[in-house]
């Protein structure tokens, strides 16, 4: 897996970083090593309007249904001063808790949106079962879908077009690793290769982040 702080290989249940030192304790000191219990949208300040989590409930609904091992999560909220809103958003995967998940969809099988309405940064982080799919340029793509909406203030549809654009992807690349699972070998030490997204018996550990901006409110 790659360390969320210097996106480097680690190899899977090392304790840190060989690279730089980061480890989950080091978060769990900061921000407490307790499950996080969350909705699919988490809406801490209230931005979106009940119309607005509707529609984004809906596109998570059928992201869910498209890809049944798998889940999506958003959490918006004004986060006080932290050293790295990508570190953060890497520990919050880990301990979520979304009460509305069933328990085929493990965290390692997740994906979470972090807007952080303090810096303006927009986070999206992987879980170890769809990491090996995603190099670090796609998932900037992805989040870029959503800037032009942001850019105008109208964060649900620019989160909508996100999920729509890694919908997309992630059909195109389970259709490519059935023809050619080795294209999506981690490239570190050998590990398991994970074809067509089957589910993993592993502990949740998620890396793999991106940072896009949005205006401030």
């Amino acid at each position: 897996m790659k360390c969320p702080r210097c996106v480097r290989y680690v190899p899977y249940a090392a304790p840190a970083c060989g690279e730089c030192g980061f480890s989950l304790k080091d978060q769990d000191d900061q921000f407490g090593p307790d499950a996080v219990c969350l909705a699919r949208v988490t809406n801490e300040q209230e931005t979106l309007s009940e119309d607005e989590i509707r529609e984004l409930d809906g596109a998570l609904d059928e992201f869910e249904k498209n890809f049944p091992q798998l889940f999506m999560g958003i959490y918006l909220a004004a986060l006080p001063a932290i050293s790295s809103v990508r570190q953060f958003a890497f520990w919050l995967l880990n301990r979520a808790a979304i009460p509305s998940l069933d328990i085929t969809r493990p965290n390692e099988n997740g994906c979470l949106l972090v807007i952080d309405l303090t810096s303006g940064q927009v986070v999206m982080v992987v879980g170890y079962l769809l990491e090996c799919y995603f190099k670090e340029a796609e998932l900037e793509e992805i989040l870029t879908r959503g800037r032009a909406a942001m850019d105008r203030g109208d964060i649900a549809h620019g989160l909508l077009h996100i999920i729509e654009e890694f919908s997309h992807q992630l059909k195109r690349k389970s259709k490519e690793s059935r023809r050619n699972p080795r294209r999506f070998d981690s490239g570190g030490p050998p590990e398991p290769s994970r074809p067509e997204f089957q589910r993993l018996h592993t502990p949740p550990q998620e890396t793999a982040s991106q940072t896009d901006s949005i205006p401030k409110p």
